[in-house]
């Protein structure tokens, strides 16, 4: 997971700015993922040539391309002790506003903000149902925040204890199970708007 927060702000130092959550077509439709513009930021240059971008990722042509690589792609967008099938699905994804655009760009903070004011951008999960050059993500009205529910789409991992999240400064944190889950939505900070407070 903290290397996908590299490839971020790896992404934002070349092109001053942060990708946008899904990559579209000229008609609006949704193609690819944001995960699939990061792969050349994750030692990935070669798939992402191969890709055709002007294409959705499940065409024939990028279905092919997606089916016949033997890089290590796939397993940067997974968790390393997870070995569930099917081996695709990321287990790292985006956690968006309510509403959010798909050609809007991914929230990251500017700076090194202290912990407390930053907010979750990116989750750990398990069970996504989500090919990782696939255009989806979870919507945060759309999750429980009890870390590991076993009920409902939630923050959740194998590991012992707790799942890991992303926040928009950069940094990796642990969510206990135990953690409150109306202290984990707060640190979303999504406010009554739908929109990310405090970022752009």
């Amino acid at each position: 997971m903290k290397d996908v927060g590299m490839a971020l702000r790896a992404y934002n130092d070349e092109h001053g700015r942060f990708p946008p959550n899904c990559i579209t077509g000229e008609d609006g439709r949704r193609l690819l993922s944001w995960r699939a513009t990061l792969l050349p930021y994750l030692d990935h240059v070669e798939l992402y040539s191969e890709l055709r971008l002007n294409e959705p990722w499940d065409s024939d042509f990028n279905r092919a391309v997606l089916e016949n690589d033997n890089t290590s792609a796939r397993a940067v967008f997974r968790c390393w002790a997870y070995n569930a099938s099917p081996r695709n699905n990321a287990n790292y994804v985006l956690l968006l506003p309510p509403g959010t655009e798909c050609d809007q760009p991914v929230e990251v903070q500017d700076d090194q903000a202290a912990t407390n004011s930053a907010a979750i951008l990116l989750i750990e999960t398990i069970e996504s149902g989500i090919h990782w050059a696939e255009p989806r993500d979870f919507s945060v009205g759309d999750i429980s925040f009890r870390v590991n529910n076993p009920d409902r789409r939630s923050i959740s991992s194998v590991h012992r204890g707790g799942a890991n999240v992303l926040f928009d400064d950069g940094h990796v944190e642990f969510m206990s199970n135990s953690i409150d889950p109306e202290v984990l939505r707060k640190l979303t900070r999504v406010d009554a708007n739908g929109g990310r407070a405090g970022c752009r």
